[in-house]
């Protein structure tokens, strides 16, 4: 098993990779402030601790022992440091 820290980064830089700022509104056409879509590194950043943050908190839920809600507690504050 990877370090907590590395699984932090591993989190976090799969979600920046797929991080769009926008939404779809009711007929479905993505709404966003930006002419590219696309968001800025700072707010892809942002959005992809919190996203990591998430699927963490979820594993920690989920976890069936103490071993592993331990190994995604330090990964969870691994990734506040980011």
């Amino acid at each position: 098993m990877i370090t907590p820290k590395e699984k932090a980064k591993e989190l976090v830089n799969n979600f920046s990779r797929t991080h769009v700022l926008g939404i779809l509104n009711t007929k479905g056409k993505l709404v966003t402030p930006y002419s590219s879509g696309y968001a800025s590194v700072e707010v892809r950043n942002i959005r992809a601790k919190n996203s990591a943050s998430i699927a963490v908190d979820e594993m920690i839920n989920i976890s069936c022992n103490h071993y592993m809600a331990s190994y995604y507690s330090e990964v969870k504050s691994e990734i506040e440091k980011l």
